[in-house]
């Protein structure tokens, strides 16, 4: 029922999708100062990683766009993030 994806700006960009494919605009998650390379959403659609060439991974609550967490330290770009089946752990790499 719904759909992200990350841009070059820095944002990750989400819509609403109908019953019939229809999207409709939803939150944006703005945070990031470079481009967002990898994205992830638990398997509730409730809560989102991303990660970023800023070397960031930033959690999110999906429906608000609500930055929970911000987390630094990565030497690269992050390559890719993960968040269990039952949302209890995540992971990220670059």
């Amino acid at each position: 029922t719904r759909l992200a994806a990350g841009g070059y700006k820095g944002i990750v960009k989400t819509w609403k999708v109908s019953p019939t494919g229809g999207l409709k605009d939803g939150t944006p998650f703005a945070g990031h100062s470079e481009s967002v390379t990898t994205l992830a959403v638990s398997a509730d659609g409730r809560f989102a990683l991303s990660g970023s060439r800023d070397k960031t991974v930033k959690y999110w609550q999906f429906d608000t766009g609500k930055e929970f967490a911000s987390f630094e330290g990565f030497d690269r770009e992050v390559k890719a993030v993960w968040i269990s089946p039952d949302g209890t752990q995540a992971k990220a790499t670059d």
